[in-house]
């Protein structure tokens, strides 16, 4: 095969591959997102999100600034590379918010058990552009701690029932809440 042909060849799978991993990317990063749903039960969850959420898009402009020179090169029409970025980063944003929950987890020990009743118990229903969820209410040590859960846990307890919490300490600073399934 002559050398121009082996070129286009490489660019032509180059081109697919760089088109799969730019365009799939927000679905990825939203899939993931929602898989490390274990956030919202964090005691600090915006600041959580802020960082490894940021962590996620620093590193996918580093990334995508590299890529760039190849991608125009593989791609000539592409007019816009900013918006591929901004897909790029979604993707990043999914995959370390789900590393940071795993890292977090990994980092963590049990550090109290406690038995709460249920003071309350919210629910929203899932509305365009709102998410809905499913909270149990509680006061442990003269504190409310609002604990998201699945909806047939929501379903089954009642308010005045009483349910084992499990308070978890990370070594990076990320303590969250988790319900005991005992």
């Amino acid at each position: 095969m002559p050398k121009k042909q082996k070129k286009t060849m490489k660019d032509k799978v180059l081109y697919i591959i760089f088109g799969i991993i730019f365009m799939l990317s927000p679905f990825y990063g939203i899939a993931l997102a929602i898989w490390a749903g274990d956030i919202e039960n964090y005691v600090t969850p915006y600041k959580f999100s802020f960082l490894f959420g940021g962590i996620g898009v620093v590193l996918s402009y580093l990334i995508s600034s590299k890529l760039k020179p190849i991608v125009l090169r593989v791609n000539k029409k592409v007019k816009d590379y900013s918006q591929l970025k901004l897909f790029f980063a979604m993707g990043f944003i999914g995959i370390f918010l789900l590393m940071g929950v795993k890292f977090n987890s990994l980092n963590a020990t049990l550090q109290n058990t406690y038995k709460a009743r249920i003071t309350n118990k919210t629910e929203r229903q899932y509305r365009y552009m709102s998410a809905g969820y499913n909270k149990l209410h509680f006061v442990i040590n003269n504190r409310p701690v609002e604990i998201r859960c699945h909806r047939k846990i929501w379903e089954k307890e009642n308010i005045g029932d009483s349910m084992s919490l499990d308070f978890y300490k990370s070594k990076i600073g990320f303590d969250y809440w988790k319900l005991n399934k005992k």
